[in-house]
Formats: C-alpha cells, structure tokens, sequence
C-alpha cells in the first residue's frame, strides 16, 4: 500500500480497520435511529464516499460508515489511504479529523466550541516559533481565521467560541438549549469568577439565563467607567456651591416636605467629601514621603568644584 496515491480508491477489510483514538473523545456519539437510517442508506443506495484511513489502517473519516457496513453485514468498504496526512503528522490529522467531522454533523454551539479549543492547541505549537509582538498577534489572527475556516465560521466566532469553555457549565448548557446567544455567553467569559460564579448560581435557581447575563454585563460595564469626569464635575459643583452659599445658608428655603430627602443627601455628601479627603490627604503625603527620599538621596552629593580654565 506503500504506493497508494491519494485518489485511488482501494478495497479494505472491515475487521482490519480501527477508529482514530480521539473519535470518540472529541466527537458525540450520535442515537441510535440515526445509525439505523444511516445503515438503511448504505444498504439502499451503496457508498457514494469512500472512507479515509491512514497507512496503519486507522480511520480518519468515516467511522460512522464502517459502523453502518458492518451492521448490514459487508466485510470490506471502499477507502483511500492517507499517506500524505499521515506524513504531516499528528496535529494535522486531527485538524483534518476535526474537520471531516464538522463538515459532516449538525454541530451543537458546544461541540463547536470544544473544536475550536482543540484546534486552537493544534495552532498553538506554530506561535512558538514567533518571539516578537506584532508576529504573535499576526499569528493569533491568522489561527483565529485558520480554525473559523475549518468549522466554516467567522474568525470572531471562533474566538468567542474557545471563550465559552472558561465559562461554568450552566452557561455553557444555556448556550447550547438556545437559552443564551453566543454573544452573551462570550460576555461572561470577560467577567471575573466571582460574577460567573453568581450567574451561574443564579441560573440553576431557574431565572432566565439571558436577563441574568444582560444585567450583570450592564453592572461590570458601568464599573469599568471611569470616575474623574464625575470627580471632576463634584469639585466643580463643590466650589461654585461654596462660593455662592458662604455667609448665606440661612437664606435658603426649606420645605418641610423635603426635609428628610434633603438631609439623606447632604449625608451621603459628607460620608463622600469625607473619603475623598481622606484619599487626597494620603496621595499627598506619598508624594512628600517620595521627595523627601529623593532629596535625602541626594543630599551628599555635591556639585562638583570648577576647576581653572584650561
């Protein structure tokens, strides 16, 4: 068989051939009434594509069918044998295992996810190669498109995809159910454990898996705002205020019906102006702490005496 060129098509023995050993852990078993209609079309209409093997016999695409020939009874099936695959060693043959098998199946959002994570290992072995950054993110683009072509999706859905899997399993279980989009799903994926954690908690109470995300994604992206426009705009209202009430805080009106309102603001105002203080006070004294050791550093070192003009 050493001579077998890639289409030729060879008669091979059932019994003689094996699954890839990762077949059955990268990939879901599918049910039962589906390998019988399989079984049924093979029996019906013969094979319309021969199996694919490497030179020691074992499958790399086809499993499904050598099942179904056995089943109604065939011993030997029509196969190409893979020299060339096998030539380019292991990860390029569960890339292409990878990809008979998405070519073939109605893949699940997980099932998808699981491969690109699998092909994202795969490409991970060629960024060693690169040492500088702009190599690296050519090569995180170009792996992204690379694993997106092979599960014939976007590039940016593949990313998001690998991202799903550090998600906990019930967001995971809501993509898949169609209860959470994969867009949301990635969303959890940014979010730190300790919120993935409460949505998850959350989810498994039976709240809707798409509200629950939505809302922490809107908390996470308001606290990633940032403050010194709204610092900067309290100490400005702080000094107009000042300015305009000094001497004068008698004059202003005070309706009863407001009282308590207002007396809870000005509260919640002096709790804030407090740590704010507090917080100027301490960067303030870091910086006199920060010169007085540059000045103390420099202290013994004198400038040096000019010496007559040559």
């Amino acid at each position: 068989m050493e001579n077998v060129k890639l289409t030729a098509v060879v008669k091979l023995k059932l019994a003689a051939l094996k699954p890839h050993p990762r077949q059955f852990e990268l990939f879901t078993q599918r049910s039962a009434a589906e390998d019988a209609a399989l079984a049924e079309a093979l029996k019906e209409h013969g094979l319309d594509h021969p199996v694919q093997v490497l030179p020691n016999l074992v499958l790399v695409a086809g499993h499904r069918r050598v099942a179904a020939a056995k089943a109604i009874g065939w011993t030997e099936i029509s196969a190409i044998v893979r020299e060339d695959l096998a030539a380019q060693g292991e990860e390029a043959i569960v890339a292409f295992l990878i990809r008979d098998n998405a070519q073939r199946r109605q893949l699940s959002p997980l099932e998808r996810a699981r491969y690109a994570f699998e092909l994202k290992k795969i490409a991970a072995i060629r960024d060693n190669q690169y040492t500088f950054d702009f190599d690296k993110e050519a090569v995180r683009q170009n792996t992204r498109d690379w694993i997106g072509q092979i599960l014939g999706i976007s590039g940016r859905e593949a990313s998001r995809l690998f991202n799903v899997l550090r998600t906990p399993t019930e967001v995971q279980a809501a993509l898949d159910d169609g209860r959470l989009t994969l867009v949301l799903a990635d969303k959890v994926a940014r979010l730190d454990r300790e919120d993935q954690a409460e949505i998850a908690g959350e989810i498994r109470d039976g709240k809707d898996p798409k509200t629950v995300v939505e809302a922490y994604v809107a908390q996470s992206k308001r606290g990633n705002e940032s403050v010194m426009p709204a610092y900067r705009k309290l100490l400005k209202d702080v000094d107009t205020a000042a300015e305009a009430l000094a001497g004068r805080t008698k004059e202003v009106e005070v309706v009863d019906a407001q009282v308590d309102g207002h007396v809870q603001t000005m509260e919640r105002g002096v709790a804030l102006l407090r740590k704010l203080i507090s917080h100027e006070k301490a960067a303030r004294r870091r910086r006199e702490k920060n010169m007085a050791a540059l000045l103390e550093k420099f202290a013994g070192t004198d400038e040096p005496e000019e010496g007559p003009d040559e």
